[in-house]
């Protein structure tokens, strides 16, 4: 099965700091173990080169400003069911 994961960081055992980052590599690797395809999405502020990191495919994705612009459009979202 082909997962993908989208997340603000991304986290090895080495930079372990906890939050989401850590959270995502350790899902993501178990499904590795499990045979899956995963890549993983990380939006940062300046870009970066894909690396291939124990079966995951890592993106590095230059966004700046991206979850100020994705908490706008989720409060426009919630003012327009109203």
């Amino acid at each position: 099965m082909h997962i993908g994961f989208v997340t603000p960081q991304f986290v090895t055992p080495e930079t372990y700091k906890g939050g989401p980052g850590f959270y995502v590599y350790r899902w993501a690797r178990g499904l590795v173990s499990q045979g899956h395809d995963v890549h993983v999405l990380v939006y940062s502020r300046a870009a970066r080169a894909d690396v291939d990191f124990e079966g995951m495919q890592v993106h590095y994705l230059p966004l700046p400003g991206f979850v100020y612009r994705l908490r706008k459009l989720s409060r426009l979202d919630r003012s327009l069911r109203y």
